[in-house]
């Protein structure tokens, strides 16, 4: 997350208008992804696999059920697709499987929660545009 971070503050203050709307829409989305995962995680209280690696992961959030790497890298995906340019929704469409893949290979994550995590995150991207568009914020 803290790199997501980065990238949106250096597109806020290094990019052209159409930059600084990216930037905006995948803050809120990001912020909403966080919001609503936590939320759910904490309602299901779903163990993590058994294990000893991703251990800040287990110390910092015990629960496995949504994935939250996995809603938000269809999050960013979805509106990298929307909002564009291509670049950026290549980068992203590339690094997101093998991101999610490598939640289960550590042993941090159930299929089942990346599954659910990419539902989420879908649905939320879906409730983020039309948002948007209901602002009259151009994506």
């Amino acid at each position: 997350m803290p790199v997501w971070i980065a990238l949106l503050v250096a597109a806020w203050f290094l990019g052209d208008d159409a930059w600084k709307t990216r930037a905006l829409v995948t803050a809120a989305g990001l912020a909403l992804v966080e919001v609503v995962v936590i939320g759910i995680k904490v309602l299901i209280r779903r163990s993590r696999p058994a294990g000893n690696d991703g251990m800040i992961y287990r110390k910092t959030d015990p629960f496995s059920f949504p994935s939250g790497h996995a809603a938000r890298a269809v999050l960013l995906s979805l509106l990298a697709l929307r909002m564009g340019p291509a670049a950026a929704f290549i980068a992203i469409a590339a690094w997101s499987p093998v991101m999610v893949v490598s939640r289960i290979a550590i042993g941090i994550h159930y299929v089942l929660d990346v599954a659910a995590g990419a539902l989420v995150g879908g649905i939320l991207t879906l409730i983020v545009i039309a948002a948007a568009v209901a602002l009259g914020v151009p994506v």
